[in-house]
């Protein structure tokens, strides 16, 4: 009987979520090293085999992640303003897709001096709730955002046309585990040059070209496709 390994089966689950998405009757197969006999295994038969502690965690209800933004300085003739944005994990009181606020639920690099348990609100760009307002004691008050420390893993890179004020676009894919709020630092340019170098010494399907990547703070894979890619800024 094939079994999935260990090390395989983190991929394998991510693979497994990426062809359901296109293929409801989709199994993962394994190959018996013995006889070489495949067997097969659904999305949920896959889960059995990880630890709790490696699948993918959802969200508490009403929970949801947000973004806090903060502009980096650049030159007036460009044609979009450039940020760094960090997911804020949020316990929405109320929110109509327009506007929201809510309680702060997991710490903010950006803005340290906000503590759990903050009330907090904001509005929305392109689909996403971004915070824009702290609300200590009850008084509103412009969050006092700084610097994110250089190389850190959990800011991803923003743009807004200046032409097109209500547009967010990203540049970085985050986590596809609904309970991390990290980033991957692969940009446009560095996917598309993986997903390429794979394809040269054959372990990207010539019918599918995909790669999988994996979460360096939980530990999740996610499968990463041409159209993925394409949806990112193009840096």
């Amino acid at each position: 009987m094939g079994t999935l390994q260990a090390v395989e089966v983190r991929v394998a689950r991510a693979l497994a979520e990426y062809e359901l998405t296109g293929d409801p009757t989709y199994q993962a197969s394994a190959c018996c090293s013995v006889c070489g006999e495949p067997s097969y295994y659904t999305y949920n038969e896959i889960l059995n085999f990880m630890p709790v502690a490696w699948r993918p965690q959802p969200l508490p209800e009403s929970h949801g992640w947000t973004l806090l933004l903060i502009e980096v300085p650049a030159a007036e003739h460009l044609t979009e303003r450039y940020l760094f944005g960090e997911r804020l994990l949020v316990q929405f009181e109320f929110n109509d897709n327009e506007y929201w606020y809510g309680t702060l639920r997991s710490p903010s690099g950006m803005a340290p001096s906000m503590p759990l348990g903050s009330r907090i609100g904001g509005n929305y760009l392109s689909g996403t709730p971004i915070v824009t307002t702290w609300f200590p004691e009850g008084h509103s008050k412009t969050i006092p955002v700084e610097w994110p420390a250089p190389g850190t893993q959990d800011i991803g890179s923003f743009f807004i046309p200046k032409d097109a004020p209500d547009t967010l676009l990203t540049a970085n894919l985050i986590c596809s585990n609904p309970s991390c709020g990290r980033f991957f630092s692969y940009n446009y340019s560095q996917l598309n040059q993986v997903l390429d170098e794979q394809a040269t010494i054959g372990l990207v399907s010539h019918v599918k070209r995909i790669l999988t990547i994996t979460c360096p703070k939980c530990q999740t894979a996610r499968v990463v496709d041409e159209a993925c890619i394409n949806s990112l800024y193009k840096l």
